[in-house]
């Protein structure tokens, strides 16, 4: 349907754009889904399979929602009807049955809708020794291939990311050194390109610039970025990626990934509103430095940020006037999906240009850490620092109450001037101590170094990492395989199967399910056994003991002092000072005084010189004028002006419109064609 959609398309560039879009977001879906299928689930990697089908439950919803924005056609239509009533709640239901598996797993009788931390529910801590993404990137990677204006293999990044093998396996990675210099350039990093790895010369110095937005046409939010990773296993460090849209622009992403287990550290990513899309799967930030305006991290991932700086920058259209910023915007869709923010041991502040702008106003400067942008966003603050600039009241609504009551937002042991709890919102909550102090794994990349045989140290594998008890592990133990539950887990299979059209799951459930003839077995006579007849034990007599005799010790007598006498110091008497009456003094009045007019003073004659040796004239002295105060002249008050008599309007007389005669048109009579005379003959010129 969709593809149809593309094919009848061709006169519309945001129908165009939004069909291409969908079609890959449902080609994500179905690797993902059929991953979960026949990778995860045969063997009990469960927390893998929950990640895989929470990612392919965003593709589904995504694709309806980017079609949303181009519904101008009948076929669009039905095609959102579609997912709206089918593929979505189809996907939804399958991770709700893998979620119950992996939480109660054979005892169906505790199985039943996905329940959330507001509902009282935690998910059990999983068990300690888990790999984890502590380590970061690798310190000593090496180059592959390096980028740089002049004398590299690439002068652009995306060449080198084209560079990169398909598909490599998980032992393998393609490190590409960008050396230090701005490429402006749009970056895609499609889904065949796993463990690439982008090692910059630092941030401010290596920078991906550019400036796509939803102001220009076919663009949305989506498709904005300036740098997209889809395929898994992605690192980055040492680098910025920025968006530098104008203040028209709204939507600009710097960063969108997808990949799952991929760690980026040590990276700046700068933008206004929507700078860093951590949209699915799993991801790790460590020591990054992310600056926006609204929004700016958002999307529907399982994301860690730890030792992170978040910058609010201010709004590029009258930052003056104020705003409302905030810092989080996460999108979970449905309760089943293992998805969250964790922020542990970040800072939230803004940058100097803004917080001058704070202090000049700071009522009119609004900062929250985050508002609810689907039904069931899920967010938590562990040990960071809030400065000022957040407000009491911490968290913002979307809409009215949307999402108020199904949304999670947690705050554990925060510090700064913006932590003080006393005046949050109702709807958030402080994280039970019973629950902050446990072990948890977020769907956060927990193999993102496992297995890899690379250039890298093998010491530097992460270990696990351990931090608040809030969102559940998409990792699993390879011990928790589906052995015992033989028939669980082709119910699960069958669920996934019917949704799909993954060949390799069909073939997996015919496999598991053959069809064996069962020869009819009878049954069995039992003979019923003669109950045995126990012999009579003699009873034990046990021997009393006589009760030990503990010898009293005299009491010590513990000599009684006595108590010292304490004087009392007499109260002292303060006098009371009568209070000094102070004389009003009255308002000093200030005259007014005329404007004096002076005199016009008489025109000197000019002296005329006779000789340079004439004498000089004597001025007579003019003696200075007197200054006369004039009586100030009476006003006298004018009459009244009387009322004018109100007119009638007068009726004007409709004049007929006249007739204009219809003059007949004129014949012209025909002229004669006159005859030209025939011109005689030139003479020929000889040669």
């Amino acid at each position: 349907m969709v593809q149809q959609i593309l094919d009848s398309s061709a006169s519309s560039s945001n129908r165009t754009a939004a069909s291409k879009t969908c079609l890959d977001l449902l080609r994500y879906a179905d690797h993902r889904t059929n991953l979960a299928a026949t990778d995860a689930l045969p063997h009990g990697r469960n927390k893998d399979a929950r990640a895989w089908l929470s990612a392919a439950l965003v593709y589904q919803y995504d694709c309806w929602s980017t079609l949303k924005y181009a519904n101008d056609t009948s076929l669009v239509d039905k095609t959102m009807a579609f997912f709206h009533s089918s593929v979505i709640p189809s996907g939804s239901d399958s991770l709700s049955m893998v979620l119950n598996y992996d939480v109660f797993g054979d005892k169906t009788g505790l199985w039943g809708p996905a329940r959330t931390e507001r509902d009282g529910f935690w998910e059990p801590a999983p068990a300690p020794g888990g790999p984890g993404p502590a380590g970061g990137v690798p310190r000593d990677l090496k180059a592959d291939v390096a980028v740089c204006k002049k004398g590299c293999e690439y002068e652009s990044v995306q060449k080198a990311v084209d560079a990169a093998p398909d598909n490599a396996g998980p032992g393998s990675r393609f490190v590409i050194w960008i050396k230090a210099g701005v490429y402006e350039e749009t970056v895609r990093v499609p889904l065949e390109k796993r463990n690439v790895v982008f090692m910059g010369d630092g941030i401010g110095k290596t920078v991906i610039s550019g400036s796509l937005n939803v102001g220009k046409q076919g663009i949305s939010t989506y498709n904005s970025a300036t740098v997209a990773v889809v395929g898994d296993g992605f690192m980055a460090t040492g680098l910025t990626i920025q968006n530098t849209a104008g203040p028209d622009a709204h939507q600009a992403v710097a960063f969108r990934s997808g990949s799952d287990l991929s760690v980026v550290e040590n990276c700046e990513f700068l933008g206004n509103q929507d700078t860093l899309y951590a949209h699915s799967l799993r991801q790790y930030y460590k020591s990054c430095r992310i600056q926006g305006n609204v929004d700016f991290i958002f999307g529907n991932s399982a994301s860690f940020f730890q030792d992170c700086l978040i910058l609010v920058a201010p709004r590029q259209l009258n930052p003056e006037k104020g705003e409302n910023n905030a810092v989080t915007a996460h999108g979970r869709i449905d309760p089943a999906q293992s998805t969250g923010f964790v922020f542990q041991d970040c800072v939230i502040n803004g940058t100097d240009a803004y917080m001058a702008l704070y202090h000049s106003k700071p009522k009119v400067h609004k900062n929250y850490l985050g508002r609810p942008w689907k039904e069931y966003s899920r967010t938590v603050f562990i040990h960071c620092t809030l400065e000022a600039l957040i407000m009491p009241d911490g968290f913002l609504p979307w809409s009215g109450d949307f999402a108020l009551k199904t949304l999670y937002y947690g705050e554990f042991e925060n510090r700064g001037p913006g932590s003080d709890t006393a005046k949050r919102v109702s709807w958030s909550s402080q994280i039970p101590a019973e629950h902050a102090g446990k072990r948890i794994c977020l769907s956060i990349p927990k193999l993102s170094l496992v297995g890899l045989k690379t250039k890298s140290n093998i010491g530097n594998t992460p270990r696990s990492l351990e931090h608040k008890n809030l969102l559940d592990s998409t990792i699993s133990s390879p011990n928790m395989a589906f052995h015992g539950h033989h028939s669980l887990y082709l119910f699960l299979l069958i669920a996934l199967a019917s949704i799909t059209n993954h060949a390799e799951a069909r073939r997996l459930l015919e496999s598991l399910v053959p069809k064996p003839e069962i020869p009819s077995i009878p049954k069995p006579e039992l003979t019923p056994l003669p109950k045995p007849e126990l012999p009579s034990l003699p009873k034990l007599e046990i021997p009393t003991l006589p009760k030990p005799e503990v010898p009293t010790m005299p009491k010590s007598e513990v000599p009684t002092l006595p108590k010292p006498e304490v004087p009392t110091l007499p109260k002292p008497e303060i006098p009371t000072l009568p209070k000094p009456e102070l004389p009003t003094l009255p308002k000093f009045e200030f005259p007014t005084l005329p404007k004096p007019e002076l005199p016009s003073l008489p025109t000197l004659p000019k002296p005329t010189l006779e000789k340079a040796e004439s004498p000089k004239p004597t001025l007579p002295e003019i003696p200075k004028p007197q200054m006369q105060e004039l009586p100030k002249p009476a006003v006298p008050e004018l009459p009244k002006l009387p009322e004018l008599p109100t007119l009638p309007k007068p009726e004007l007389p409709t004049v007929p419109k006249p007739e204009v005669p219809t003059l007949p048109k004129p014949e012209l009579p025909a002229l004669p064609k006159p005859e030209m005379p025939k011109l005689p003959e030139l003479p020929k010129i000889p040669a």
